[in-house]
């Protein structure tokens, strides 16, 4: 998921993006870990970017729940 999304975001801006600035390693173990089920928990996640829970907080509850999700500007 994370690599989808860097990728989109470089096809849009044109510009490299570190993944870490996506989601850093210890915040998706974090998600896994606790495995939130809302925006809220979401974002008691430590380290997580109000940004991504903003942008992309369904998607990844999304995934959490097991639910088929469309790649980052593709499909799923």
């Amino acid at each position: 998921w994370r690599t989808a999304v860097v990728e989109q975001r470089r096809r849009e801006s044109g510009k490299p993006l570190p993944a870490f600035l996506v989601a850093t390693d210890a915040v998706l173990i974090a998600i896994a870990r606790e495995q939130p089920r809302d925006i809220a928990g979401l974002g008691r996640i430590k380290g997580i970017q109000r940004t991504l829970v903003a942008e992309r907080g369904q998607e990844l509850l999304d995934i959490v729940a097991g639910k088929p999700v469309a790649r980052p500007g593709g499909t799923a």
